[in-house]
């Protein structure tokens, strides 16, 4: 695991399953959220599920449901995403990065200090941030 922050392949997943979702009017089931990211859908539905305790998607049930968002994109930040994948406590460890006499390597410095940027930044963006540049690809493409 890396010393400054955990980012692993299910927040990546989680975070390009928001911005799909912002997009869509109505539900998209875990097949076309999965097949639109090129991920495996029982992973995508595991992640889907912790988001929706969460309560940043709303899992409608039926055959023409699926996954809504459950807030509006101005209002979910990527902190809510990440911490609903990673768990609240996963950013805990920087907090025991002092060696056995308690005194920082300044390894560890660098490292408590990208962290806390990291975090900044992840509370400081909403998805509507995400959303609009993928508007703004989605039409210098075509």
């Amino acid at each position: 695991m890396s010393r400054i922050f955990p980012f692993t392949e299910a927040t990546s997943i989680a975070f390009k399953s928001m911005v799909i979702l912002s997009s869509s009017q109505r539900p998209l089931s875990i097949r076309n959220i999965s097949l639109m990211i090129n991920a495996n859908p029982h992973h995508v539905g595991k992640i889907l599920q912790r988001l929706a305790r969460r309560n940043l998607v709303y899992s409608k049930p039926g055959s023409k449901g699926g996954f809504l968002l459950n807030k509006s994109i101005h209002r979910i930040t990527l902190f809510e995403i990440y911490e609903s994948v990673e768990g609240s406590g996963r950013l805990d460890y920087l907090k025991d990065l002092k060696e056995k006499d308690g005194v920082f390597r300044p390894i560890d410095f660098l490292s408590v200090e990208i962290s806390n940027h990291f975090i900044s930044f992840l509370k400081s963006h909403n998805l509507s941030m995400y959303v609009a540049n993928k508007l703004q690809a989605t039409t210098q493409a075509q």
